[in-house]
């Protein structure tokens, strides 16, 4: 306390501070607090920053400079708990006051430049704009007046205004004649923005239609605020801008309080949220919806969450809270207040009645009436104004004026003048890239040329007309009319009389074309011409110098071929296999692989043939409809892809299909050795059998497929594609086959069932060793061991 900066022009305050608390709940906070103890927010942090170890600051308080009676205070506030991880709290340490004589004077550079297209960007080929006159147009009139600082562009466009004191400026230019302001003006796209807002819906409560809505309303302040903020780690969650949670829920019914929204987790030094939520009354969702409020509310609430009326006492904007005048002091918002209402003052009136909530955070409803930041949504439309947006720009957002909508204020503002930059120089910056872009007044589109494909093409058969490199130097191209020589007069002619107009296209993003069919047509040449529009009416060229193509239709082309029953499988006609009658082909338009409806398709007759006719020069994916129960031999997947000229046959692009064959049969206990199964004799279970795919005459596991016999001594191999076989059983230990010797070899046919191929094994008796009982072998017994 009692800190005397008289004598001082800059100051800083530096110090280190440890924390560790709940985030959130648990705040440190440093306040610069004058002599009439109005405090100002210099620092705000909040959660578990151990790991973060010790934190350096130095702020910039020379806003506070040759005054005395000041103060510093260094508060943490904590809610009735504290986190696990003790200890709990903030620690500072190596507090130091400096304070100097000297304001280092700031920059503002840029350049003018000729934006030939009109994409409010420099492009490699888009020169400069030399000789012309750029101001500071403090008063916001939008005319240089005596007095105003001025500088002339160089041969490069380039200009700069150097030992400016710290403060917020307008750079304005003068356009000179037959030029319009592409940049920062209102017109063309709009710069790309790297600000993002996530919504974020913890809960069912907000259907589809209203999170709709709340994108719109995202979307609309990522196109006001363009700048990045640092990207922030939220509890192992990074989160880049802001993060608002946002839901439904019951609060007081229809009408009333609509919705409510603040921000709760803000960024070290900037002060600058990353995290909010967002809350709107489940009783008027469908009302503001139905009537078309619902977008316009949740923008407004958004733009609390951003800081708007939430964060200004903590910034140092608002003056008089709590009187019968409260006044926001941001220089930003108050430049764009001066020039709308054309007035002089050094503030902008914030809302003086009004429950919590209202009071001290909205724009004054009685002078603003229905800009969208005034705590009361009017009926119809609610813009937010460019003073609302220098407001955003005053809490340290980088912002894009000319997203801001359309508005009046209580007096009319001024119009058809060129935007400025508002721009805040600090102590010893350098702003530069503060650029303006100029077009040329409306010049006439061109077409590069005019291409037609196919060429040639059968009867009947669809062109495209497409039109190369069609532009407009202004950058707004229209659309471009197609048209077919139809008035025996060379060149285009447009209008009564002119040739036939085909078509037109607009949609510049694909490629500005047309499908023309030639239907009615007879064989011949046609000529074509393209003509591009601009959104002013201007035209490219007509007669001889539109853009031309010729066309020529000739004779139609054939595709046929058969589906037929593979007997052998093996994807070729042969002498048994027969046509497949009621199968269907089709032309895969789509290359999908399934036969989509609107696809031409042909059935096969009784001998299994189809054909397509009449069919049109260029490339086509033909393929059949397999049905249950079959498998495709020939082609494959892919089906053909046949390329056709003009009266050309593609013929012999057959199908074959074939069903899976098996082979069935039994092991059984030849217990005679007969070679035959008798009555008695029962199967053998769990005997291996295999198809003997490389004749080796044993089972290789790796590769050869194999079965065991069922309980009974039954076996079966399904799903066996046509071909040869050979059918082998691996005998079990102790056992040999009586039949067959070496298995079976059979040939499956499509759809054959082989049953009967039995196998017979008996028990090896093994006789270890005899010896004798007596030296005579007459009479005697021997005695097996």
């Amino acid at each position: 306390g009692n800190v005397d900066l008289r004598g001082y022009l800059t100051a800083s305050l530096s110090f280190k501070y440890l924390l560790n608390a709940e985030s959130g709940y648990d705040f440190f906070t440093v306040n610069a607090v004058d002599a009439n103890g109005v405090k100002t927010t210099l620092l705000r942090d909040t959660g578990e920053a151990l790991s973060r170890g010790w934190q350096t600051e130095t702020l910039d308080v020379s806003n506070l400079a040759n005054r005395s009676g000041l103060g510093f205070e260094f508060r943490f506030d904590s809610d009735s708990s504290v986190i696990d991880q003790a200890p709990s709290g903030a620690w500072i340490d190596d507090v130091s006051l400096t304070a100097g004589t000297i304001v280092p004077p700031g920059t503002i550079s840029g350049a003018l430049f000729d934006d030939a297209n009109g994409n409010r960007a420099r492009d490699t080929n888009e020169g400069p704009l030399a000789g012309w006159i750029v101001y500071l147009d403090q008063n916001q009139n939008a005319k240089r007046d005596t007095g105003e600082s001025y500088r002339t562009t160089d041969v490069s466009g380039a200009y700069s205004f150097t030992n400016l004191a710290p403060g917020t400026y307008q750079l304005a230019e003068e356009i000179k004649a037959g030029y319009q302001q592409t940049f920062p003006g209102a017109a063309g796209a709009e710069p790309a923005s790297a600000f993002h807002i996530e919504v974020n819906y913890p809960d069912s409560s907000l259907s589809s239609i209203y999170r709709a809505a709340f994108q719109a309303a995202a979307d609309k302040w990522d196109r006001i605020i363009i700048g990045d903020l640092p990207n922030v780690n939220d509890n192992g969650t990074v989160i880049d801008d802001l993060r608002i949670d946002a839901t439904a829920l019951s609060i007081d019914g229809v009408a009333g309080i609509l919705g409510q929204s603040n921000p709760i987790a803000f960024r070290s030094g900037s002060l600058l949220p990353y995290k909010g939520f967002m809350q709107f009354d489940s009783a008027d969702l469908a009302d503001m919806q139905r009537t078309g409020q619902l977008v316009q509310v949740i923008t407004h609430e958004m733009g609390h969450v951003l800081g708007f009326g939430t964060i200004w006492e903590d910034k140092g904007l608002l003056a008089g809270p709590g009187t019968n005048n409260p006044q926001f002091i941001g220089a930003s918002a108050t430049a764009q207040y001066n020039s709308i209402f054309h007035a002089t003052v050094g503030s902008v009136p914030v809302e003086n009645s009004g429950g919590a909530g209202t009071v001290d955070t909205h724009w004054r409803e009685s002078v603003f009436g229905n800009e969208l930041m005034t705590g009361y949504l009017n009926s119809g439309a609610n813009p937010l104004s460019r003073i609302t947006v220098g407001s955003i720009a005053d809490l340290g957002y980088t912002v894009n004026y000319a997203a801001a909508d359309s508005y009046n204020g209580s007096a009319a503002q001024v119009s058809g003048a060129p935007f400025s930059h508002t721009v805040t120089v600090s102590s010893g910056q350098t702003s530069g890239g503060i650029n303006f872009g100029n077009r040329h007044d409306n010049r006439a589109p061109t077409i590069s040329s005019l291409s037609d494909t196919p060429d040639p093409v059968s009867p009947g058969q669809t062109i495209t007309l497409v039109a190369n490199g069609a532009a407009d130097a202004d950058s707004n191209l229209s659309r471009v009319s197609f048209y077919r020589e139809s008035n025996g007069v060379a060149g285009l002619q447009t209008g009564p009389g002119g040739d036939k107009l085909l078509g037109t296209d607009s949609r510049a993003a694909d490629g500005l074309r047309l499908s023309v069919s030639t239907a009615g047509l007879a064989a011949g040449r046609y000529t074509y011409y393209a003509q591009a529009t601009d959104s002013a009416g201007v035209s490219s060229g007509a007669g001889t110098s539109a853009a031309t193509t010729t066309n020529t239709i000739g004779a139609s082309s054939l595709i046929s071929g058969v589906v037929y029953r593979d007997a052998n499988g093996n994807g070729f006609v042969d002498g048994g296999d027969q046509g497949l009658l009621g199968w269907r082909v089709f032309i895969d338009s789509n290359n999908n692989g399934a036969f989509d409806t609107g696809e031409r398709s042909a059935v096969t007759d009784s001998n299994g043939y189809y054909r397509f006719t009449g069919m049109a020069a260029g490339s086509y994916v033909v393929r059949e409809v397999l049905q249950g129960g079959w498998n495709r031999s020939s082609p494959g997947s892919s089906g053909y892809t046949v390329n056709l000229g003009v009266g050309a046959a593609a013929t012999g692009r057959h199908f074959g299909n074939y069903q899976y064959a098996s082979i069935r049969g039994a092991i059984f206990n030849d217990v005679n050795a007969s070679a035959v199964r008798d009555a008695s004799e029962a199967g053998m279970a769990n005997v291996r059998l295999y198809i003997d795919s490389n004749g080796n005459g044993a089972f290789d596991s790796a590769t050869e497929r194999s079965a065991f016999t069922d309980s009974a001594g039954n076996y079966a191999f399904t799903g066996l594609r046509p071909g040869r076989y050979s059918v082998r059983q691996a005998a079990p230990s102790g056992w040999r086959i009586t039949s067959p010797a070496n298995g079976y070899s059979l040939t499956l046919f499509s759809g054959q069932i082989i049953s009967g191929c039995n196998f017979g094994d008996t028990r090896i008796i093994s006789v270890a060793s005899a010896s004798l009982q007596s030296a005579s072998l007459i009479g005697a017994a021997a005695r097996l061991a």
